[in-house]
């Protein structure tokens, strides 16, 4: 049996590199198992419940799902080469090579991380589109906050791996992605809270409550992203040790929080083909909706 001996502070330099990455891929398992049962739910009832577009929303779910499954696939081997770099460490052998495989995969992965979120808030934009009455001017602003976010990650993404020179913080790619999931959850919910405005206005039927809980709803599952990035990007501009264990978590968790956030919402509204649903039945079957021919139903 082969015995080695190294520096301790060159061990401790070593596995300290290790360590937040095992912790990371750890928590992201965690959160990819909760999205891939949420998946399965909202599948199911994409299927057996007839919602306007679902076939839209279960090509793009599932295109979550695939994009997601691939980055937990890339950070469990991101994880096994961290410790092989522990081992060569150890061992005094070269770590060139595998620092270069592990680089391009991280690579890889940030990529893909960029396209998920373009096809989540893909999601998100159609959503409100159909909301709105296929108002497309209402997606105007969405759309090229959207393009924004995707090329200001892209572009830090290449410049990071290829070591170009470039102003551009990293930051903003995302603070632009917050801005855009917070314009659509808020031009959704405001849509909703709108008709319920108008439905008592307009009739007597009790449904006010249940527009203000679809909007609510989709409120607190857009706001769950937004937090997650905005505790990202805080805890990274911190030093303590305190915020340096949040923004681990947070690493671990984004990946598949970007897919949780509008799974969410399609689970909790497709439960009882809630109220979302039936205003986008009637959004899109005509342009000048009458609020009173609704039939209202509580989410809740």
């Amino acid at each position: 049996m082969e015995s080695y001996t190294i520096d301790r502070a060159d061990f401790d330099a070593s596995w300290a590199q290790a360590n937040p990455i095992l912790y990371e891929t750890a928590i992201e398992l965690v959160f990819y198992m909760t999205f891939v049962a949420m998946f399965a739910v909202s599948t199911y009832l994409y299927y057996h419940n007839k919602v306007t577009g679902a076939r839209f929303l279960l090509y793009s779910t599932s295109a979550m799902f695939v994009l997601g499954t691939i980055q937990i696939t890339l950070k469990v081997v991101i994880a096994v080469f961290a410790l092989r770099m522990v081992r060569l460490a150890v061992e005094g052998s070269s770590l060139v090579r595998t620092t270069f495989i592990h680089d391009r995969v991280v690579f890889v992965r940030y990529i893909l991380l960029t396209t998920n979120n373009a096809v989540t808030d893909s999601i998100l934009i159609y959503r409100c589109y159909v909301v709105w009455g296929r108002a497309i001017s209402v997606t105007f602003l969405p759309i090229m906050m959207l393009t924004a976010a995707t090329i200001l990650g892209y572009v830090t993404t290449f410049r990071d791996n290829y070591q170009l020179k470039s102003t551009i913080s990293p930051e903003i790619a995302f603070i632009v992605s917050v801005a855009t999931n917070s314009l659509l959850t808020t031009l959704t919910a405001g849509r909703m809270w709108w008709v319920g405005r108008e439905v008592h206005r307009a009739s007597s039927l009790p449904g006010t409550r249940s527009y203000n809980a679809a909007a609510v709803m989709i409120l607190e599952s857009g706001a769950l992203y937004s937090f997650c990035v905005i505790a990202y990007l805080v805890s990274g501009a911190i030093l303590s040790p305190p915020a340096i264990i949040i923004n681990n978590v947070l690493t671990g968790a984004l990946p598949q929080v970007v897919n949780i956030a509008p799974t969410l919402i399609a689970v909790r509204v497709g439960f009882r083909r809630g109220l979302e649903a039936r205003f986008i039945d009637r959004a899109s079957g005509s342009g000048n909706m009458t609020f009173t021919s609704i039939r209202m139903r509580s989410l809740v």
